[in-house]
């Protein structure tokens, strides 16, 4: 157990470098990145001076290593815009995001386990028929296009939930909902698909042939067994609702970390673009490391040598 996690520690470690040489290639590839930060009248010779400010004249090789060395330490550089530290920037608006994503997963659970389950229990029943529905629709359905709708009728329309900013809770439904519904789908569908596998078991068959009832059997015997490859899900759709929180926070105004990396885009600010990056794939590969933890104890069969 323990080689195994200093191993997926160091296929973490590989993973964060690889973005953050992606990250520094690309703020690169897409031109001179003097350029790109300062505005396009700027006269050549500032844009010089910058460029001799920034270390923009040293080679790409220097340059990557004095901003993997100083991210390291925690400093991203500080952003063109807000003159602050991007890392401080990052942090700030991090709760927010957290919020969100949150709630969007406590949404996805809420849902998804009921009607998974139900729907595998009664198989081609009309409830099973309504879960498929929504799983289709759900992974269907673009994020903008699915938020504008709720904004217009539930918002906007009705008077029931606010549509834009951060303040009660309130403010969490609509955008948690945007955010989670396409999880929400997938877990679904992956849970019926395991939990009607499991159903034919033999050890089912015994329970049931022991007394057992109905719920007991459902929970206590298959719903464990079914969990493993959700887990799996559940690990990945973290990283599709930070990424997909970009898109939400922008539509709902939500002052969080996908919104302020859209704005550092429009500002072509690389420091700050640079810092959200890594900090979400940081987060992203530590619930990686969770989910294998996990396993372990849904599945004791699994041993890691």
């Amino acid at each position: 157990m323990i080689r195994r996690l200093l191993s997926r520690l160091v296929h973490a470690l590989v993973v964060v470098i690889g973005v953050s040489v992606i990250v520094f290639a690309v703020m690169h590839l897409i031109g001179d990145p003097a350029l790109l930060m300062l505005p396009l009248d700027t006269p050549p010779e500032q844009v010089a001076a910058f460029r001799t400010h920034m270390g923009l004249d040293d080679p790409l090789p220097v340059q990557y290593w004095r901003f993997a060395t100083s991210a390291l330490r925690g400093d991203f550089g500080e952003s063109i815009r807000h003159r602050q530290p991007a890392l401080m920037l990052i942090l700030e608006r991090m709760p927010a995001t957290l919020q969100l994503t949150g709630m969007a997963l406590l949404i996805t659970l809420l849902l998804s386990l009921p009607l998974g389950v139900l729907a595998a229990a009664h198989r081609d029943s009309a409830c099973d028929r309504l879960a498929s529905l929504l799983a289709v629709l759900g992974q269907s359905v673009p994020v903008f296009w699915l938020g504008l709708m709720l904004q217009i009728t539930l918002g906007a329309g009705l008077g029931w939930f606010p549509i834009f900013g951060r303040g009660t809770v309130a403010h969490l439904i609509l955008p948690s909902i945007t955010l989670g519904l396409y999880s929400t789908a997938a877990m679904m569908r992956m849970l019926r698909s395991k939990m009607l596998e499991v159903l034919g078991q033999d050890y089912i068959r015994t329970a049931h042939s022991k007394g057992l009832s109905e719920t007991a059997v459902l929970l206590r015997h298959a719903l464990k067994n079914a969990l493993l490859p959700v887990v799996t899900v559940f690990g990945l759709q973290l990283g599709a609702l930070l990424g997909g929180a970009v898109i939400t926070e922008t539509i709902f105004a939500w002052p969080g970390v996908g919104r302020l990396m859209v704005q550092a885009i429009s500002n072509r600010d690389l420091p700050l673009v640079q810092a959200g990056v890594l900090v979400l794939a940081m987060i992203i590969v530590s619930v990686n490391l969770l989910t294998d933890v996990v396993y372990v104890y849904l599945d004791p069969r699994i041993h890691y040598n």
